[in-house]
């Protein structure tokens, strides 16, 4: 499935302070699937695609690093780890960031009342 989300200002925002490998398996991760499904990937298949337009694909320290980060950064959230390469987990897309974080302000704003 082929899926493409729109690149908006709020994903260039969230993506400037991540390294590039990031960067680039972030936008892969939402182009595959629409934010918020839940997919499994094999960092296989997205070193081929980033291979196309570096020259060379990651090395795997740095595919690992790339994934950390997003999970550490809340744009990722693995849901199950099959082996070191072949991954379940979702992509947020940053509106369902904006709309948990809105969530979370609102539920502590009725507990300051208390």
């Amino acid at each position: 499935m082929t899926a493409f989300a729109m690149a908006t200002e709020a994903i260039d925002g969230l993506c400037f302070d991540l390294p590039p490998c990031a960067q680039q398996l972030y936008r892969w991760l939402l182009r595959r699937f629409p934010g918020g499904v839940q997919q499994e990937i094999n960092l296989n298949d997205f070193n081929e695609f980033a291979a196309r337009g570096r020259k060379k694909p990651y090395c795997d320290k740095w595919l690992r690093s790339a994934l950390r980060r997003l999970t550490e950064v809340g744009l990722v959230a693995i849901a199950h780890k099959f082996n070191a390469r072949e991954f379940k987990l979702t992509a947020l897309h940053p509106r369902q960031l904006e709309n948990k974080s809105s969530r979370t302000e609102n539920k502590s704003s009725s507990f300051e009342h208390w």
